[in-house]
């Protein structure tokens, strides 16, 4: 007569948490890509009285004592030297030798005259040349990016 066995219950458990585990990683990916979508295609282009409020002055770029064991951060120091508040930024970090760029939208709401440190992540692991800081206003649930209010500065 032949055993009839099956996997131990250990074993069992750990391919069960493995198996959640590389699931949760790729909705994660997943997700983090379509929102990004999402946000490009409900941003608006921001008119001049809007331009106008929307001014920002990037003072610094540069790596971040933040760390993961995978992905790195830079500090980028921002101040809003507009008239009124900005709800946030969106941060491209560029790699120059090979042209990648990887574009984080950060809402981080900055009064007028208020500056401090944003540590974006480079999601791409690129070696990060530049960054560009665009400011965005939220306006009836509209995201509102100031493009024209770009500012570009090299990171080190």
């Amino acid at each position: 007569m032949r055993c009839k066995r099956g996997i131990s219950p250990l074993i069992a458990t750990v391919l069960l948490v493995g198996f959640v585990i590389v699931l949760a990683a790729l909705a994660f990916i997943f997700l983090t890509e379509e929102i990004e979508d999402i946000i490009e295609k409900v941003s608006k282009d921001c008119s001049e009285s809007e331009a106008a409020v929307a001014k920002i002055k990037v003072n610094s770029c540069g790596l971040s004592e933040v760390t993961d064991e995978e992905i790195n951060y830079y500090d980028v120091a921002i101040q809003n030297i507009g008239q009124e508040f900005v709800d946030g930024v969106r941060v491209r970090l560029i790699d120059e030798t090979s042209g990648e760029a990887s574009s984080v939208t950060n809402p981080w709401r900055l009064e007028a005259g208020e500056s401090g440190k944003l540590p974006v992540k480079n999601m791409h692991g690129l070696t990060v040349s530049r960054a560009q800081v665009m400011p965005f206003l939220i306006k009836g649930g509209d995201l509102i990016v100031c493009e024209q209010n770009l500012v570009e500065v090299t990171c080190s």
